[in-house]
């Protein structure tokens, strides 16, 4: 999808852009790229991980002190990506035999624990102060330029002057934060806001146009968010074991007092929390480094079990006669087999490729439609998600991501005639090419799950 986005919005040329002659197509088709290398896509995770690192040896060179994390072979670590929206945790290992590389060790996880969700937690709590759910009061005037106004007052109290305390909190252990209201906001609901000082036990007061804000209740705030970040680093740190430090990036990765939080929770295991130089801008950066480095990702573990849709010779008791039918040589197949090509869990190294080869299911056949499929189950048996004979288990998601369909121009009767496709797992996006043997058409794709089906 991210490439697709990136052709629309002009990142290649014209030539390579063809739905750039259409700006104003309202439904515009998949673009196919011929040389997709003119074009890298970097996956915010590892590019994170790369900025960190990068920064730890940079700050390592120059003092010697730091240079703790450089004494052994091999250090595994977690990046903990925390945005505005989402917090994503990536667990990597550090190789430096012989040059230093970065070992993807476990799919990214995370959770919506990101940094606007406090904001969010802050707008809720300044609903019950003044006692109207929405702030409908306030926001909804038969007045359109009034009604502008104020919703961007709201946003402005939660996104601004609220985002600017929410900063600094932690950084001092006696805090008293102040969240400008704006006049308009004060006089629609001051009544209403002393009913609710009243009963607020002092954890918050109105000063002016300022709302005063204790530690006390920004803990609270916090207090959601936090335990989510925390229970995600928890279950990342149970599934890959020995974890030596944790880098906090994003823009929301600095804050004082979750950085407080996670060391606290992770001192009695031995683990040192980093928050590196310029965390805000950890992906951008990251892929700067990327783009010049890209073999610095020496393996990654796939996320998913990928496979195509291939046919089998039937046998009775384990494949389902409603799968059954007859070949040109009158010989019972079995279709939509899910043909597994990698499994959730492997380890694809750099430059590592997969093929399989295929023989067309009819005679005279003139082309064939190969199509590939991702589910985020082993053993999957059938495209359709269902098993073989005698499981009942519940079914498999199943998801199609696309589909090529190769050429044979030269159809001599030869059903022995072969597809050879070979897969590379081992880059950003995942890369297809398909080759017939016999007239060497080949087509190439990159599966980018912008139209997936599941089945």
């Amino acid at each position: 999808m991210m490439r697709e986005a990136g052709y629309k919005a002009g990142l290649c040329s014209r030539e390579r852009c063809p739905a750039l002659k259409e700006a104003h197509t309202h439904t515009p088709e998949r673009i196919e790229e011929e040389k997709p290398e003119k074009l890298s896509l970097a996956l915010e995770p590892e590019c994170t991980a790369i900025f960190c690192e990068y920064k730890s040896k940079m700050q390592s060179s120059c003092n010697s002190e730091s240079n703790e994390s450089t004494n052994e072979n091999s250090d595994n670590y977690l990046v903990v990506d925390i945005g505005g929206g989402t917090v994503d945790i990536s667990a990597h290992r550090l190789v430096r035999d012989p040059e230093p590389h970065i070992q993807v060790i476990l799919p990214p996880a995370g959770n919506d624990c990101g940094g606007t969700q406090i904001n969010k937690e802050f707008m809720r709590y300044l609903e019950e102060l003044v006692d109207d759910s929405g702030f409908r009061r306030f926001v909804l005037t038969s007045d359109q330029v009034v009604n502008s106004k104020h919703r961007f007052i709201l946003s402005a109290i939660m996104n601004q002057k609220f985002e600017d305390i929410k900063k600094l909190f932690g950084k001092r252990v006696k805090f008293m934060g102040s969240v400008h209201l704006f006049p308009e906001f004060v006089e629609t609901y001051e009544n209403n806001i002393k009913r609710g000082l009243e009963k607020s036990d002092s954890i918050i007061q109105l000063v002016g146009l300022n709302l005063r804000v204790s530690r006390e209740l920004m803990t609270s705030l916090f207090e959601k968010t936090a335990n989510g970040i925390i229970a995600c680093i928890d279950e990342v740190i149970e599934k890959v074991g020995s974890i030596r430090l944790i880098y906090l990036a994003g823009g929301f990765g600095g804050s004082h007092y979750i950085k407080k939080l996670v060391t606290e929770r992770l001192k009695e295991k031995d683990i040192k929390c980093i928050v590196p130089v310029d965390h805000p801008y950890a992906v951008a950066r990251g892929a700067a480094l990327f783009k010049m480095n890209p073999s610095v990702i020496e393996c990654r573990k796939v996320d998913a079990t990928y496979g195509i849709q291939a046919n089998t010779r039937f046998q009775h008791g384990l494949h389902d006669p409603k799968y059954m039918w007859t070949d040109d040589d009158n010989k019972l197949q079995c279709k939509n087999i899910f043909c597994t090509v990698v499994e959730k869990g492997d380890i694809v190294g750099k430059g590592e490729v997969f093929s399989m080869t295929f023989n067309p299911a009819s005679h005279n056949q003139k082309n064939v439609l190969i199509e590939f499929y991702s589910s985020q189950d082993t053993d999957v048996f059938y495209v359709t998600g269902e098993w073989g004979i005698g499981k009942c288990e519940p079914r498999h998601t199943v998801t199609k991501i696309g589909q090529i369909t190769v050429d044979m121009p030269v159809p001599d009767g030869d059903k022995k005639r072969g597809v050879d496709v070979i897969f590379s797992f081992s880059h950003t996006e995942i890369k297809v090419r398909a080759l017939d043997q016999t007239s060497n058409t080949e087509v190439k794709t990159v599966l980018d799950f912008l139209n997936t089906q599941t089945v």
